[in-house]
C-alpha cells in the first residue's frame, strides 16, 4: 500500500473508483472511441491498477527520477498523485501523472500506457528513441523522457514510459477547409476553450514543424524521425504573448531514410536523398483528419512557402567540412540544375507514405502541382538574415 494517496480521474475531471459503474468497462481501442472487439479487453480499471503499479515499482523508481529525489525523500516531498487517463490513440493511452507536493508545489508527468499488440510493439523502440535524442542540442523540441517499466494484470500484459508533460502544450487539427483550399486550425484548449489559429500563426506553425523535422534530419546518414502524422497529435502547439511554440510529443522512429544503409560518395547522392526527405515531409505536412477523427484532409498550396523557410531555416545550420560553400545554397544550386531529378524523386514520395494516405493521395489530382510550387518556392528562398 502507497503511503500517499493516489487517485484515478479520467480527462473530464470524473472520479474513478472500483464501484464506479465503467471499472469493469473496456477501454476504447483508438481515438475514434471504437470499444475493443477482443475477448480479453483491458478494463478501465485494470489499466488504473497497471499504471500504479508500475509507478510504485522498486520504491517508485520512475518518479524518483522524474522528481530528482531519492527514495527516501519522495515519500516526504509527495502529498498527492492522480492518475488521469486524457486520451486514446492508436498505440497508446495516455495519462497525465498530476503529483501534489508537500510545498504546495504540483509537477506533471505524461506515462504514455501500451495496452494493445500494436502499442506494446511500439513502445520500447519509442523510448529507447526518446532517450537517445535527448542528448541531442535539439532536444528542447521534444519531452524529457524519465524511464519505462511494465506489469502483469489480471493475464494483461501492460507497458508505459514515463515523460516530460507539456505544459499549455495543445493538439492542433484541420477543422475546415474552404473551396480555395484555406484550413482553419482548431486548437484544442481543455475545459472546452479551443481556439482557431489566426492565418499569421497557422503560417508559423508550419514553418517549426518543418524546422524540427529538418533540424534532426541528418543528411550525411539520412536519419530522420518517421513516421509521424498530424492526426496522430504527434505535434503540439503552446500560444503565448509573444506568439506560438511548437513541440513534437511522439519519436516513433529516429533511422535511415531508406531501408537499406547506404554510404555516400559524393554529394549529388546526398541531395538527392534530401530532395525526398524535403518531398515527403511536405506532402505529409498536409496531411490531417478532420478535427483529428474524421475524414483524411489535404491542406493545400498555401502552406509550402513555410515549409520551405523552415527547412531553408534549419538546413542552414548544417555544416560541410570539406567546402566553403554553405550546405544550403549547394542544394538550392543542385535543385536549380537538376529539375529532371527532382520530378523522378516526386514521383516516388507516395510510396513512402502508409496505405491510407497513399490511396487518399492516389484519389486527388493536385500532387503534381503541389510539387512544381514547391519546387519554385525552394528556388526563390532567401536567407533572412545576410
Amino acid at each position: 500500500m502507497s503511503l500517499f494517496p493516489i487517485t484515478y480521474k479520467i480527462s473530464n475531471q470524473t472520479i474513478v473508483t472500483p464501484v464506479s459503474s465503467i471499472w469493469n468497462e473496456p477501454i476504447p481501442e483508438n481515438r475514434q472511441g471504437h470499444a475493443s472487439s477482443q475477448d480479453h479487453f483491458v478494463s478501465y480499471g485494470t489499466y488504473f491498477q497497471s499504471v500504479q503499479t508500475i509507478l510504485e515499482q522498486n520504491n517508485f523508481q520512475l518518479l524518483q527520477k522524474a522528481l530528482s529525489v531519492d527514495a527516501q525523500k519522495l515519500y516526504v516531498t509527495i502529498k498527492e498523485v492522480c492518475i488521469q487517463l486524457e486520451k486514446h490513440g492508436a498505440f497508446y493511452h495516455p495519462a497525465r501523472i498530476v503529483i501534489r507536493l508537500a510545498d504546495g508545489q504540483e509537477k506533471n508527468f505524461v506515462a504514455n500506457v501500451a495496452c494493445q499488440k500494436t502499442g506494446l510493439g511500439q513502445l520500447s523502440a519509442e523510448a529507447e528513441t526518446l532517450q537517445s535524442l535527448g542528448n541531442f542540442s535539439e532536444s528542447t523540441f521534444l519531452p524529457k523522457y524519465y524511464g519505462m517499466g511494465s506489469a502483469v494484470i489480471k493475464n494483461q500484459s501492460i507497458a508505459l514510459f514515463l515523460a516530460e508533460w507539456l505544459v499549455d502544450f495543445y493538439e492542433f487539427h484541420v477543422t475546415s477547409l474552404s473551396k480555395q483550399g484555406l484550413a482553419s486550425i482548431l486548437v484544442w484548449s481543455p475545459k472546452g476553450k479551443n481556439f482557431l489559429l489566426t492565418e499569421k500563426e497557422k503560417k508559423e506553425l508550419y514553418r517549426q514543424c518543418s524546422y524540427i523535422l529538418c533540424v534532426f534530419y541528418d543528411p550525411f546518414s539520412c536519419l530522420e524521425i518517421f513516421p509521424w502524422h498530424h492526426a496522430a497529435g504527434d505535434f503540439v502547439i503552446c500560444k503565448k504573448e509573444d506568439g506560438i511554440f511548437v513541440k513534437l510529443i511522439s519519436v516513433r522512429r529516429y533511422g535511415p531514410l531508406f531501408e537499406s544503409e547506404i554510404q555516400f560518395t559524393n554529394l549529388f547522392q546526398v541531395f538527392i536523398a534530401l530532395t525526398c526527405f524535403l518531398q515527403t515531409m511536405a506532402v505529409k505536412m498536409g496531411l490531417d483528419r478532420y478535427d483529428g477523427v474524421g475524414d483524411l484532409v489535404f491542406v493545400g498550396h498555401e502552406i509550402l512557402p513555410q515549409i520551405v523557410e523552415g527547412f531553408f531555416q534549419a538546413l542552414q545550420a548544417k555544416k560541410l567540412s570539406h567546402h566553403d560553400t554553405p550546405l544550403v545554397f549547394l542544394f538550392q544550386a543542385f535543385l536549380l540544375k537538376n529539375e529532371k531529378t527532382w520530378n523522378e524523386t516526386a514521383q516516388k514520395v507516395p510510396f513512402r507514405l502508409n496505405f491510407t494516405d497513399r490511396s487518399f493521395l492516389k484519389s486527388t489530382t493536385f500532387l503534381e502541382t503541389y510539387f512544381r510550387v514547391l519546387y519554385l518556392e525552394c528556388l526563390k528562398w532567401e536567407p533572412q538574415n545576410v
